[in-house]
């Protein structure tokens, strides 16, 4: 879920401090008490009200231009784990988590199937 929109911050602090109760600017700019509170105590500290930046990377580090590189690698290795595939796509494109690895690989269509010979 994204934040709340600077301009709209400003609002509800420009309202408080032109003495609107915190509860009524609550509920007529659609924000709950305790953004209200959050904003005017980041005003009162001279903070900036801007929303702050998400966490979690934002850059793909599998993005589509790598699904045949992806998929290659799979066709090469169909043995190895979720996380064997992310340690050896580290070594040539940069890091990637399990998890992100396993989306792409479900992504790109790829089921894992056991050999045989390993169970």
């Amino acid at each position: 879920m994204r934040g709340y929109q600077e301009d709209l911050r400003v609002r509800v602090v420009r309202a408080v401090q032109d003495g609107m109760a915190q509860r009524e600017a609550s509920r007529i700019f659609g924000v709950s008490v305790a953004s209200v509170e959050r904003y005017v105590r980041l005003a009162r500290e001279g903070r900036s009200l801007a929303p702050a930046k998400r966490p979690g990377c934002l850059v793909r580090v599998i993005g589509p231009e790598h699904h045949g590189a992806l998929l290659a690698q799979l066709q090469a290795h169909p043995d190895l784990t979720a996380a064997e595939h992310a340690a050896l796509w580290a070594r040539t494109y940069g890091p990637v988590s399990v998890a992100t690895m396993e989306r792409r690989v479900s992504q790109v269509g790829w089921t894992r199937k056991r050999n045989a010979g390993s169970q």
